[in-house]
């Protein structure tokens, strides 16, 4: 009886287990994080879906996040090389600012990065100035454009987002304002840019400003914070993979916006589908090294490659190319990136995989600005040696072959002359005898 409960016992263990094995993908979804955030949204730019909200309807502070929106209107408004003189207003502002005196005279694009790098508020207030002639102005132009892209619950009060409880959004309406700041060529460049240098003015020197975005994750390529004591706000670009992800928090803290940050893409990552375009370490050509020891590489990927397709969207849109550098000069050392392995999605890159070598090469000898490898010239070498050494041999043998026929000749021509004199002093003396 014992031994039959044991049997079943274990049956039942086995079921239980191959129950386990046999669970649908979905039980092994990846577990939205509990954010430190009151609001939060992401948006996966490659599939054009939003892959995660929280209250994202909710209304708060974006503080200087809305500086994105300031920076819209301005570029839509105002030349880039305008030259702005600083206004006592302007300069007088507190809190984050670009150092900007009153009668400096800047550009709208050093303006710019004053405030979207360095978050300056005496740069969102020199811009407005500068776009609309007045503050007053330029903030009814920023709740005209917001609503106008289709904001529902924005409203502005200043254009560099000190607090104000009349200074709010929500993540849903800052995505709309995200998307079109960061597909804009010029503000992406400028939130793209992590350090930047202003130029000396007739009122300052030289003066270096930091973006605090791309100290949240290494991922980030484009950003903007917003900070108002212990209140934090932000809204990223990040690339993971060629998985691009627009990241915006609302409500946060300083300690719990990083960490959001990190499980939003751990999230994401894990959520998001790719599709495997190329994988780490696959060969894909070769590269020549300009005056090396070695002049010819095989050239590998450097990681996986991912392309990540709407749901609608065909495998069959995904293309690849290499592209390998011309110009690779020795010395090298193995892991140089060599070239670029491009994944695209509807003829658009969407991920480019770096594509390396596995081989160090010093360079080469004299031969090697002809393209001959130290190898090839080694051989070479050792082949005209012997070439050299066996026409020298066969000079010698030449040599001495003809000298042994000319001594041969020599020994006949002088045994025919012994003989001819032999006769000779034969006949005289059967002459002399007769």
């Amino acid at each position: 009886m014992r031994k039959w409960t044991a049997f079943i016992a274990s049956l039942f263990m086995l079921s239980m287990l191959a129950g386990s094995l046999m669970l649908p993908a979905e039980s092994y979804a990846a577990i939205e994080p509990t954010l430190k955030a009151k609001a939060g949204i992401v948006y996966c730019e490659n599939t054009g879906e939003v892959v995660f909200t929280k209250d994202e309807d909710r209304e708060l502070q974006p503080y200087s996040v809305t500086k994105l929106m300031t920076a819209i209107v301005t570029v839509m408004h105002t030349p880039l090389d305008k030259e702005v003189k600083v206004s006592a207003k302007a300069a007088s502002q507190g809190g984050s600012t670009a150092g900007l005196k009153q009668g400096e005279k800047v550009t709208v694009e050093q303006l710019l990065y004053g405030a979207l790098v360095q978050s300056g508020n005496d740069a969102a207030f020199a811009l407005a100035e500068a776009s609309s002639g007045s503050v007053d102005k330029f903030v009814k132009q920023m709740n005209k454009t917001a609503k106008n892209i289709g904001c529902k619950n924005t409203h502005f009060t200043n254009p560099a987002g000190i607090s104000d409880n009349n200074n709010y959004t929500t993540c849903s309406d800052m995505l709309l304002i995200v998307k079109i700041a960061f597909d804009n060529e010029t503000i992406r460049e400028i939130a793209g840019t992590a350090e930047y240098t202003m130029k000396p003015t007739n009122k300052s020197g030289v003066r270096q400003y930091h973006s605090g975005a791309f100290k949240l994750d290494e991922s980030v390529y484009v950003g903007k914070n917003g900070q108002w004591f212990e209140a934090c706000t932000t809204a990223l670009g990040c690339e993971v993979n060629g998985l691009n992800l627009y990241i915006i928090l609302l409500g946060d803290t300083q300690a719990g916006r990083k960490t959001d940050v990190k499980a939003l893409l751990k999230y994401c990552t894990e959520k998001i589908d790719g599709v495997l375009a190329v994988k780490g370490g696959e060969k894909v050509g070769s590269v020549h090294i300009r005056h090396g020891a070695v002049t010819k590489l095989d050239v590998y990927t450097a990681n996986d490659g991912y392309a990540y397709i709407p749901t609608e969207g065909s495998r069959s849109l995904i293309k690849t190319e290499a592209e390998i550098y011309d110009n690779v000069y020795a010395p090298v050392k193995a892991g140089d990136q060599v070239g670029v392995y491009s994944i695209k999605v509807g003829g658009e890159v969407v991920n480019e995989v770096p594509l390396v070598i596995k081989e160090s090469v010093e360079e080469g000898w004299p031969t090697s600005y002809l393209g001959i490898s130290n190898k090839a010239a080694l051989i070479a070498g050792i082949i005209l040696f012997i070439v050299l050494l066996a026409l020298l041999i066969i000079f010698v043998v030449r040599l001495v072959v003809m000298i042994k026929r000319k001594r041969e000749r020599k020994k006949k021509a002088m045994e025919i002359a012994r003989r001819e004199m032999e006769e000779e002093e034969e006949r005289s003396k059967r002459g002399w005898t007769v």
